[in-house]
């Protein structure tokens, strides 16, 4: 849609019909846990893939849109371990139960992996070909379903994520004195020394090149100790741009122990979970807007004039590279079910304030309310603060209407 709409005059030259927000179910698992389910969609938002603890084993389960979403075993028997897709939803790497690595592409189904003895397999590259994970406990990642050796023979390591065509791996180092982060790029295996101190370090998610990836890391922090006298893990979530990392914003009136999941392409939306303070494992699903404001996944749907009557959010798991639709679980009307949602088109044209597709008055009005109640979606320039330069960054935009 677009418009030369001012907000003086406040005429409405266009209007266009946009996708509406939704959550859908996808599946429930009668005796499950959300933090025992994990769910990927593909950029296309055509696929889903995942793998949950249900009736004794560790189900995979494969979701297209063109079904309805509907649910279906994948493989159709066993257990296994899946966690990720790659962009267009043909590949998707997978584990046994008895570790074995697996890769399922839609041209040649389910192929072994090469390996010996204990594997891991975790992300995926975008064009399916590179496959990242751990053997005996040594970073590997598999080309075209040949492994590769990346971390130190005598390193403790596991790899996690791969950019778009796998020249580019984020993983754990569990052999450096704090348990850190290692990138191994252009054949390089190098440990990256965080900016903040901690215990451990993991980083989950990556863009196309690499150059920026987001994780969380340990510490041992008194404050939120449950019973007063003792030391228990504290989470922080981080951002590493190049060489340089740094903390996320973090909501500590409401929020402790931050997980970071995935990430939109341009790192504008960060997703995960974090526990509600005073708690242990009372999960909130949330996401970082442009990398300043915690915003629940609740706060997100009410929003967005979703209807989540019965709903209550765990975690994200993941995210598109455009960030419209977000995968995860959480419990339905008290059971455990993992989850799809379509934030709809107009999450991604800022000045329309109230989503309805238009650039009108009711625009204005909802940003001056946002605006009082000093709510993320009115800060316009993304600065944490709220003040005439937000103002001047909606009037602006408002006159330019959304493409």
């Amino acid at each position: 849609m677009h418009t030369q709409s001012s907000l003086i005059s406040f005429l409405v030259l266009s209007t266009a019909a946009i996708a509406q927000p939704s959550i859908t179910p996808l599946a429930t698992f009668a005796d499950g846990d959300p933090i025992s389910i994990w769910v990927a969609i593909d950029d296309q938002s055509e696929h889903i893939v995942g793998s949950a603890l249900y009736d004794g084993f560790r189900r995979g389960y494969r979701w297209q849109r063109s079904a309805n979403w509907s649910p279906t075993y994948f493989p159709n028997e066993g257990s296994w371990f899946i966690g990720s897709i790659d962009s267009d939803g043909t590949a998707v790497p997978m584990l046994n139960g008895d570790f074995d690595p697996f890769i399922w592409t839609s041209e040649n189904g389910i192929i072994p992996l090469e390996t010996e003895n204990r594997t891991v397999v975790g992300g995926i590259s975008n064009d399916g070909r590179v496959v990242v994970g751990e053997v005996n406990f040594v970073a590997h990642r598999w080309v075209d379903g040949v492994a590769e050796r990346i971390g130190p023979a005598d390193n403790n390591s596991t790899a996690h994520v791969a950019n778009a065509d796998g020249s580019v791996i984020f993983g754990h180092d569990y052999s450096s004195e704090n348990w850190g982060m290692f990138r191994w790029m252009n054949g390089q295996y190098d440990l990256i020394t965080g900016s903040y101190p901690r215990d451990d370090t993991y980083y989950f998610d990556c863009n196309d090149d690499g150059s920026v990836a987001v994780g969380y890391g340990l510490s041992m922090d008194e404050e939120h100790s449950d019973s007063g006298d003792g030391l228990i893990d504290q989470i922080y979530p981080y951002i590493l741009e190049g060489d340089v990392e740094r903390q996320l914003p973090i909501d500590a009136s409401r929020f402790y122990q931050y997980i970071v999941s995935a990430m939109s392409q341009d790192a504008q939306t960060i997703v995960g979970e974090a526990n509600h303070v005073g708690t242990i494992d009372d999960l909130e699903a949330l996401f970082w807007d442009h990398q300043t404001h915690v915003v629940t996944l609740r706060e997100e749907l009410t929003r967005l004039g979703v209807d989540i009557t019965g709903w209550e959010f765990d975690r994200i798991t993941d995210i598109t590279a455009d960030g419209r639709y977000m995968v995860g679980a959480g419990k339905l009307n008290g059971q455990t079910t993992a989850f799809v949602v379509d934030r709809g088109v107009g999450y991604a044209c800022a000045p329309d304030m109230n989503n309805d597709g238009n650039i009108e008055l009711g625009d204005v009005s909802e940003f001056l309310v946002q605006f009082a109640q000093e709510s993320y979606i009115a800060d316009f320039n993304n600065d944490g603060r709220f003040n005439f330069f937000d103002i001047s960054d909606f009037i602006a935009q408002y006159q330019l209407g959304c493409l």
